[in-house]
Order: structure tokens, then sequence, then C-alpha cells
């Protein structure tokens, strides 16, 4: 009964704008949408066509054959991987295989594929079809826009228009450029992200949204920057340089599609010299220091909510398994590693290189066969020797309050929802 009142709420939220929506399609002629085959040749047209429909569908393709094909593969790989201790009883066991069957059925990415294929056909199709043209002689062979511009693509420059249409096209060029290769970068990146998280495991409808999200904030943020780009051309133009910059804004602008980031630090040191004042300081330690850290591992694991080496050391590694495509063993030696970083600090690089002790596991079996084979001497003298001296308070502190891990993680809750 609770499904059906929710399914009841969301209709009467959806339905309004769905049908406002409608409405004013109906009003501004629908089926005008068929001259588009006009605007192009008709091989070329067709082929626009198909690499639309290829592009978009190639996302529902690839995720039915991850269900399909790599369950089995994702089941083999814990259980080869994840300590057998760790896996308990046979209803443990059902449990866990239990999260694992919830991620692979079809249902789990239906909302996200649906919402992933919107933005990708609505992108493609302003990259490969809407094409802007002014009026010409025996009509009009591409969208109009003395009549479709408006203040997204214009900004303060709508005011160009009519009285000066040289002006008024220069920008509405940049911006269009800007939005579309923004975009085509970040769906590029998708690509590759998709297929990557095919390979390792990793393909969840997270995985969707995320792209949604990097998609609209890159041709946003790419469409943003074009009105200083444009205004930058200015002072080219005079000297007869403009096409540098028109030759350069796809690249740039694919480049922000593809990393966002860069486009936000790019307004931030644009805001920092027009505006003034200065970016917060946090003090965060990032991912980037762990080792074995990647890019691209550092993105997944910000997705899960790991900003920095901080948080990341309070995770469950068998929960963090179960939710992404990381290894147990892997996601254990960065969260030991992020533990003892927190506790050492800056001195983390030194007492690791003279010691060879890089985690919390590594220094509890050290100081555990240290006790072990009855050595004489304090362990914590001998680990205070030559560069680690200075930090002999330090580590004294740490050995003494140690808490050296002894997994249990019989309560994994929060792996049992769908990512």
């Amino acid at each position: 009964m609770s499904s059906l009142r929710q399914k009841i709420i969301i209709f009467f939220v959806v339905a309004p704008f769905v049908i406002g929506a409608a409405a004013l399609i109906i009003v501004s002629k629908p089926l005008e949408i068929v001259r588009v085959g006009f605007w192009f040749d008709s091989i070329f047209f067709q082929y626009n066509i198909f690499l639309v429909l290829i592009g978009t569908l190639f996302v529902p393709i690839i995720t039915y054959a991850y269900i399909k094909k790599m369950k089995p593969e994702k089941v083999r790989r814990l259980e080869w991987e994840i300590p057998k201790k760790l896996w308990g009883d046979n209803e443990k066991r059902n449990e866990i295989k239990g999260i694992v069957d919830s991620r692979f059925e079809l249902s789990s990415y239906t909302g996200s594929i649906l919402l992933i294929m919107a933005v990708v056909s609505l992108g493609l199709s302003i990259l490969t079809l809407l094409k802007p043209v002014p009026n010409l002689e025996g009509g009009i062979l591409g969208l109009d826009y003395e009549k479709g511009a408006n203040i997204l693509l214009l900004g303060p420059f709508i005011e160009y228009f009519p009285q000066n249409k040289i002006k008024y096209y220069h920008q509405l060029i940049f911006s269009l450029t800007a939005f579309q290769f923004g975009f085509l970068g970040a769906y590029i990146h998708f690509i590759g992200n998709l297929v990557r998280s095919y390979f390792i495991l990793d393909l969840t409808p997270h995985t969707y949204t995320d792209s949604v999200i990097r998609m609209v904030i890159g041709s946003v943020l790419s469409l943003v920057l074009a009105f200083w780009f444009a205004q930058w051309s200015a002072p080219l133009s005079e000297q007869g340089n403009v096409e540098v910059m028109l030759y350069a804004l796809p690249v740039v602008c694919f480049g922000i599609g593809y990393f966002p980031s860069r486009g936000l630090l790019m307004v931030e040191k644009l805001l920092a010299k027009y505006v003034g004042g200065s970016a917060g300081e946090y003090n965060l330690h990032p991912l980037s220091a762990l080792a074995g850290m990647s890019y691209s591992h550092e993105i997944r694991l910000i997705r899960e909510g790991f900003d920095g080496t901080e948080n990341l050391s309070h995770a469950d590694p068998l929960d963090l398994a179960l939710r992404t495509g990381f290894s147990y063993c892997q996601l254990e030696d960065w969260i030991e590693e992020a533990w003892l970083r927190r506790r050492l600090g800056e001195d983390f690089e030194t007492f690791s290189k003279a010691t060879g002790l890089s985690t919390r596991i590594a220094l509890c079996r050290y100081l555990g066969e240290w006790r072990a084979e009855n050595k004489d001497g304090d362990p914590i003298e001998h680990l205070a020797q030559g560069p680690c001296a200075t930090m002999r308070t330090k580590i004294d502190c740490l050995v003494h309050t140690l808490d050296c891990p002894t997994p249990d993680r019989s309560a994994i809750g929060s792996a049992s929802s769908p990512s």
C-alpha cells in the first residue's frame, strides 16, 4: 500500500509539469520538427540520426550485458579476495550474496538509465542537428536564432540585436560552440568511465547519475566561460587574430567538460581577480597522498562520500568492496594507511621511509612479532631511531594507544541498499 501511495504522490508532482510542457509544445507547432531533415543532405542527415541513436542506445546495451555476464565474476572475485573469517556462517554468506544480487537487478538501473539516455540524446542532437543559420533566400536551413536566442546563450549581449547583428552572432556562436564541446568532453569521459566500470565490476546506477551531473556542469561551465572568452577575443579582432581564439575555444571547452573541476578553478580565479577575496582553506589531506591512488580512483571514492584521508580512515573495507569495483585488499591498505597518516601527520613520510611501515596493520604485525619472539629492548626505541628520533613522543603515544584491527564486519547494513 505504501508503494502505491508513493507512486500516486510522484504522479501528482510530475504530471503538472509534463502537461504544461506538452501544452506549450503543441502550441508551438510540433510538426515543424520534421523540417530538420531538409536542413542537410539526406545521407548526411541519416548518418547523424544513426550516430545519435548509437550514442544513446550504447548505455542500455552495456548495462544489460553487465548484468547478465559479470555477476558470477563479481561473486567469484569477492570469494577470492575477502578473508574467510569475514564470511562467517552461511547466513552471513547469503546476506553478502543477496547484496550482490540486488546490485545486478535491471530494476535498480531503470531510472538512471532513462535519465542518462535523455540527457545524451538531447546533447548529441544539439551537436549533430541544431545548426544556427540566419535567414537565407529561399528559406531557412537551420535554426533561426534571431527568433530563438535567449538569455542563457547571450546573457547581456542580447542587446546587440537587432542593431548589431555581427556582434550578436559572434557571441551566439561562441556560446553554442562552448556549450556543445563542453558536453562532448563530458560525454567522452562518460564513455571511458562506462567501459572502465564494466571491466572492473563497478557499474552502478551512481555511474550514470554522476555522469549526468558531469555533463550538466561541464556544459554550463563552458557556456559561462564563453562570455569571458568572447570578450577576451575582442582585442585580438582589432589585430586580425580573432581566429586564434576561435580555434582554441573547442579544445578548451572540451577539456572543461572532461575535467569540470578545472573549469570551476578557472571561475574561482576569475572571481578572485575581478571581485576580490580568496577561496576558503580546508584542513583536509587529499586522497591522492595514498599509495597507488590515481585520479580515477580518487573520483570514485569521492563519489562514495570519502573526500580525504580523514574520513576514509573510518570506512569499512568490506562495505566498500561490495559497493565498488575495488578489491578488498586494496581498500584495506588505503584505509589502514589513511588511519596511520591521520595519527602521524606530516611525519608520516619520514616514518614510512625509515621503517617500511605504511599501514596500521603493518605496524600491528611488527609489534606482534616483536613480542612473540621475545626480543630484547623496547620496540618503541627501535622505531624511534635515525630520522624518526625527533618523533619519539609521537611514536610512543601511537603505540600505547594503538588499537590493532580485528575485523568483524557483522553489521553491513550500509551496504545492503543498491547504489
